[in-house]
């Protein structure tokens, strides 16, 4: 009662132009129905308040606001949407401060059940969650575009260099691989095909591909014909690709169907499976080399067993806030003996895992198995995948909220039609997601872009 007859006291309206918007006299109008307020707002001259005293100008009952309490001024401001209170916060120095108060976001955090750590930042983290959930995704196919397509494929890689995206190998069949590099300039939305010089780029496929700085690099791989491949570089400035030998340190078994990601000049890879001597191995080891001194080691865990990922291919590696997410994956020998959908965390740091407890107001991805993964912000994306309970491929695009350690299945936009898919790269460019290739059945050339329609504040 004592909210709604706060509102309801400052319950000031503007004036209404013709068109139905508000006169430049009017800064702000608090409204109340329905238990929900609102706000009105007129980015003018004419403002509400002295930006130096703080005083309100023309709204004589306005006063009575400025003697309330702190805790009763937050109060009133927890009532007022998101956007609102981001307008608000630009009418003057008083409402800019208490539009960024800790205490007014955390409880608009809490008032959705958000138990957000005291690390975080509470108003970015509400605007990026809030954001994620309220827009839907939308789907579009590229039909056009300068320069030739791609071939149909899959296992192949997508790296992102700039506006560049830069895909690498992959397969059509069994037997048949590609050593091509594809450019994919995003801003011109054309396909070249440079000369590459240097060593010679092998066909292969189930590779992995990740930037550091300007190069690319390389781990991996399989020519379907008996031959691994280990550490190689492109440079998609120079178009010079490089077999890259002079390494020293613990050097990483050659494998295949791994997963890789960076943290600052490292790279990482985890898992995978390889053929030593005859020898059919699926693995659970981590290995990480330095970009710059072309050092490997093997990373030497410091938790307990439980804690580390069992041996997996066809998993994702994702860095995000300084920490290494690993998501699904499972154990092949000729079909799919056990198939994961489970998350664990790493600290590059301290070189401890971690598995997360996951929020009881959530529920895991349906999808385990070559999914496509990205980051936007604080949130880990997967596309698509191999689903075991349905044995089938899927199109769900999966968020997991690496502050809540809480899923959510994305919703598209209405006739969106998006071929279910596995093994496809996918890269992601400002809000938008490129996915091309992958395999349903057979190998697919599609080329799609997803808009996620936010931008993250919290990074």
């Amino acid at each position: 009662m004592l909210i709604t007859q706060i509102l309801k006291f400052f319950n000031i309206h503007s004036k209404k132009t013709s068109n139905g918007g508000c006169r430049s006299t009017m800064t702000m109008s608090l409204d109340i129905g329905d238990g929900k307020a609102s706000i009105c707002y007129s980015d003018t001259d004419c403002r509400m308040f002295d930006e130096d005293t703080a005083q309100p100008k023309f709204l004589q009952n306005f006063e009575y606001f400025l003697h309330l309490s702190d805790e009763l001024k937050l109060l009133v401001l927890s009532f007022l949407s998101h956007g609102d209170l981001l307008v608000l916060a630009r009418c003057c120095k008083l409402m800019n401060w208490l539009s960024n108060d800790r205490s007014l976001w955390l409880g608009l955090c809490h008032s959705h059940q958000w138990q957000v750590p005291t690390s975080v930042n509470y108003k970015l983290y509400y605007h990026d969650k809030l954001s994620s959930l309220k827009t839907k995704v939308d789907f579009k196919p590229i039909l056009k575009s300068k320069g030739k397509l791609p071939s149909s494929r899959y296992k192949h890689t997508s790296t992102r260099v700039g506006d560049l995206i830069v895909y690498i190998g992959g397969q059509v069949s069994d037997q048949k691989r590609f050593n091509d590099v594809i450019h994919y300039d995003t801003k011109l939305n054309k396909f070249t095909r440079p000369k590459v010089l240097g060593d010679k780029v092998p066909n292969f496929s189930r590779h992995t591909a990740r930037a550091v700085g300007n190069k690319i690099w390389v781990f991996g791989g399989y020519s379907g014909r008996g031959q691994f491949y280990d550490l190689q570089c492109y440079d998609p400035k120079l178009n010079l690709w490089e077999q890259v030998t002079n390494v020293t340190g613990d050097i990483p078994k050659s494998r295949t169907n791994h997963a890789s990601t960076t943290w600052g000049d490292y790279l990482y890879i985890f898992g995978g499976n390889s053929i030593q001597q005859g020898e059919y191995e699926i693995l659970s080891d981590m290995h990480r080399i330095n970009t710059k001194t072309l050092q490997w080691e093997k990373v030497q865990f410091t938790c307990d067993a439980g804690d580390i990922p069992s041996e997996r291919c066809g998993h994702c590696l994702e860095t995000i806030n300084d920490k290494i997410y690993l998501f699904g994956g499972g154990r092949w020998d000729g079909q799919w003996m056990k198939r994961h959908n489970d998350i664990y965390i790493f600290d590059p740091v301290t070189c401890h895992w971690s598995k997360p407890k996951i929020s009881e107001r959530s529920s895991p991805p349906e999808t385990s198995t070559f999914s496509v993964s990205f980051v936007y912000g604080r949130f880990l994306y997967l596309f698509g995948g191999g689903n075991p309970k349905l044995n089938m491929v899927t199109n769900t695009l999966y968020q997991y909220d690496t502050v809540l350690n809480s899923w959510e299945k994305l919703n598209y936009t209405p006739n969106s039609d998006i071929k279910p898919r596995d093994m496809s790269a996918a890269s992601l460019i400002d809000d938008t997601i490129f996915i091309f290739g992958g395999f349903a059945g057979g190998p697919i050339g599609l080329l799609d872009k997803i808009n996620l329609n936010y931008r993250p504040l919290l990074q």
